[in-house]
């Protein structure tokens, strides 16, 4: 992967379809990564069997920042957990804009909650702004909790101060003082 070139990418692509040692797969996608290869890491995170080497590919993606990559993957993805890993992706690669659209448009709770944490902890102005609007916008109170604990995570004291100050609901008022 270092010395670059299509015939390094094809003889990297040719070992990584004829080993069935994980360890040599997983070798392979990191030179990918490491040569700019987000067409192979985009495949094999859409068609490895291999749970492990999926995540592997997604993570890679995530390194390299590939997130129109890795946004497409999510739209197209059923499975939860793999859902879970590209947006660590995500947040690996710097991409709160897309994991604020992801917040917004996610169905699933549990996936809502990751996105949630993962904003907090990039602690980018645009990922706190856009948890603000949440709070105030969201009846799920297990997601308003997260943005709580998202606000204490990121040291964003003076979002806290504001709940404390206006929150009727006593539960997530006692949440946001405690944070």
């Amino acid at each position: 992967s270092m010395f670059g070139g299509a015939a390094s990418r094809q003889t990297l692509a040719d070992i990584y379809k004829s080993s069935s040692d994980p360890a040599v797969k997983k070798a392979v996608l990191q030179a990918f990564m490491i040569g700019g290869d987000k067409e192979r890491l985009l495949a094999a995170g859409k068609g490895e069997a291999d749970p492990s080497l999926r995540r592997a590919a997604i993570q890679q993606l995530g390194v390299m920042s590939a997130q129109d990559e890795l946004w497409q993957m999510y739209g197209a993805e059923s499975s939860v957990d793999v859902k879970k890993a590209i947006q660590q992706a995500l947040f690996v690669g710097g991409s709160s804009g897309r994991l604020i659209e992801l917040v917004k448009v996610e169905k699933d709770v549990g996936l809502r909650l990751s996105a949630v944490r993962n904003l907090g902890l990039m602690g980018a102005p645009d990922a706190h702004a856009a948890l603000e609007a949440l709070y105030k916008n969201e009846s799920d109170v297990r997601v308003r909790e997260a943005v709580l604990e998202a606000f204490f995570v990121g040291g964003n004291a003076k979002r806290l101060i504001e709940v404390a100050r206006t929150e009727k609901d006593p539960r997530l008022k006692r949440k946001a003082v405690q944070h």
